[in-house]
């Protein structure tokens, strides 16, 4: 007999792993299990890579206090860096004006 799902009606599995009672299965359990195993396995190892390289709120609120202090200290130095300009060109302009 059909049973009503969400979106469609669908006949119940006819082929069944368990035989009911017996103990028995379909002669694919074994290496289905073993797939899943194995599928587990790899999983477990990626997880422990993404949590042992995974970046924590700490790390990443010091990585943004330490960019800030990097444009900060890239903000002053190109100050200096125009005022020191602006000062060699301006000596530059007046030791022209004074020899011609």
């Amino acid at each position: 007999m059909p049973i009503k799902g969400p979106n469609k009606w669908f006949e119940p599995r006819t082929g069944r792993v368990d035989g009911g009672g017996g103990g028995g299965d379909d002669g694919r359990m074994e290496s289905r299990v073993h797939a899943l195993e194995t599928a587990t396995a790899g999983m477990r190892e990626d997880i422990a890579v993404i949590k042992a390289t995974m970046a924590t709120k700490d790390d990443m609120a010091k990585l943004r206090d330490d960019v800030h202090k990097s444009i900060a200290d890239l903000n002053s130095s190109m100050i200096r860096w125009l005022v020191g300009l602006a000062a060699l060109f301006g000596g530059i302009v007046t030791v022209t004006k004074i020899f011609n």
